[in-house]
């Protein structure tokens, strides 16, 4: 029986950091905010560590979590410090990816993100 590739040197192009913007609901309206990761490896798997920014408040939010192989993809696997969860999946080729998102017990909204080194 063959030994699968570990995920980290599946998706090793994935690794270093990213950027995006994230949206929310916000008193009837949508708000956008900002979107700050770092992918990395921890041995055999890859982790994910990172904050976004709410526009209108400021207020910072940090999430982190596990990457695995959505079927040939990376799946990002995320909890946010409030008990919310981030989640996602990355194209390799483009170096970017999309998800949802939330910040219990009233916000959620999509994130889109890119490499940006």
């Amino acid at each position: 029986k063959e030994e699968e590739d570990p995920i980290s040197s599946m998706f090793a192009d994935i690794k270093g950091d990213w950027e995006g913007d994230i949206t929310y609901s916000w008193n009837d309206s949508v708000s956008v905010g900002d979107l700050y990761a770092n992918i990395s490896s921890d041995g055999p798997n890859l982790i994910i560590d990172g904050y976004f920014v709410f526009d209108l408040t400021g207020e910072t939010v940090g999430f982190s979590g596990d990457i695995d192989d959505g079927g040939g993809y990376p799946w990002i696997n995320a909890t946010t410090q409030s008990g919310g969860y981030f989640s996602g999946e990355i194209d390799i080729e483009g170096s970017n990816g999309s998800g949802t998102w939330s910040h219990l017990p009233t916000i959620d909204g999509i994130w889109v993100g890119s490499k940006s080194k």
